[in-house]
């Protein structure tokens, strides 16, 4: 429940400096993203599946309210 995401490392606006990098030949990729609006109790989610020549296979988001 969204309402127990309270922990203060959770709601940081700090953010990392991540590189991203292609995955090895005959594997794909799958990254996935989460945000949280916890006082307005909304949540977003993303998809991005890559292969091994960066090529986007498929992606999908979804926002809950």
């Amino acid at each position: 429940e969204l309402a127990s995401l309270t922990s203060g490392a959770l709601l940081s606006n700090q953010s990392a400096s991540v590189k991203w990098s292609l995955p090895p030949s005959n594997v794909v990729k799958v990254n996935v993203d989460v945000g949280f609006v916890l006082a307005q109790r909304k949540a977003c989610s993303g998809v991005i599946i890559h292969d091994a020549d960066g090529q986007i296979l498929g992606a999908c988001s979804r926002l809950t309210m």
